[in-house]
């Protein structure tokens, strides 16, 4: 054990020493360590002395402090001093360590949603406080923190409903969504001609079992219209087979088709080398951040890989 020396673990491993004494009384030798557990087990019941109900609590903690002194082991804050504190995270954090935590991209506020509580900053703290700040101290960071101008307060859900407590983003994570969605717009409103027809009557051709609306879907997304389109329908509906026929007629087209997944992609679809795909996996702690080949212009989003997008 990290902390104790071998003299003061076997100054308080009285029953491993008993067992062991009887055991090198009896001098045997076991074949198998089976044969030497069992042998084990009829010592220490061989060696175990009735209860003495006159060792109360106080003479009890008074013998092992005497023990603890034979073998110079610390006892009370003074043990707890040598073997928790950390020299390296013995002051608690300040104000810059704690704000520069809390907007981390990978691991602060908005690495795995879009917004959060004033509870959410004090659970951040906690974790990076490991102890050494007060609930007082905590509080009136967290309070700091929400008030300054590296968060924004969102604007509350007026829907009829029970009161939802009130809710921040990250400023970096506030600015990254408006870029986002200035983008598409500018990609909604730049026309894009559309995948050959040939090309798209072949895929359709090879894809029979679909249904009237994943074909609409396929012409919709293989079509002439803005560089963004976007296709809606619960869970189950084909969209997934939709999307495989659309992107082989892309493929067939001579255009570059990138596939992202929020989940792996089903084991038939990866056949296809027309497609190239990049999926995440999920984790116990959230996504993998993903990052695609993109012009300059283009804003990368580590935070998106955090959400499940609408399909």
């Amino acid at each position: 054990m990290e902390g104790f020396t071998k003299a003061q673990l076997r100054a308080f491993s009285k029953r491993s020493a008993q067992i062991e004494s009887e055991l090198e009384a009896k001098g045997a030798m076991y074949e198998s360590p089976t044969l030497r557990m069992r042998a084990d087990d009829e010592a220490s019941l061989a060696t175990r002395a009735a209860k003495d109900r006159s060792l109360t609590p106080s003479l009890l903690a008074g013998r092992w402090q005497g023990e603890a002194g034979q073998v110079g082991l610390a006892t009370g804050a003074d043990l707890d001093q040598a073997l928790c504190a950390d020299p390296a995270r013995s002051g608690a954090p300040g104000w810059d360590e704690v704000a520069a935590a809390l907007v981390d991209p990978e691991t602060g506020l908005c690495s795995r949603s879009a917004r959060f509580t004033q509870a959410d900053v004090v659970e951040h703290i906690c974790a990076l406080s490991a102890g050494r700040m007060s609930v007082e101290e905590i509080v009136v960071m967290a309070d700091r923190f929400v008030g300054s101008d590296l968060a924004v307060r969102l604007t509350p859900d007026i829907a009829a409903g029970r009161p939802r407590p009130a809710q921040w983003s990250t400023a970096a994570h506030r600015a990254l969504e408006d870029r986002t969605l200035a983008l598409m717009g500018t990609l909604a409103a730049r026309p894009s001609a559309g995948v050959a027809e040939s090309a798209t009557k072949a895929a359709l051709a090879g894809a029979p079992g679909l249904g009237d609306d994943q074909v609409a879907a396929v012409r919709v997304l293989a079509g002439e219209g803005g560089s963004l389109r976007a296709v809606l329908a619960p869970a189950g509906y084909g969209k997934t087979t939709m999307l495989h026929t659309a992107a082989r007629a892309a493929a067939a087209d001579d255009r570059p088709v990138v596939a992202v997944a929020t989940s792996p992609c089903p084991q038939h679809r990866r056949r296809d080398s027309s497609v190239d795909r990049i999926e995440r996996s999920k984790h116990s702690n959230g996504y993998h951040p993903f990052r695609l080949p993109c012009p300059p212009d283009i804003p990368r989003s580590r935070h998106a890989a955090a959400h499940r997008p609408r399909r």
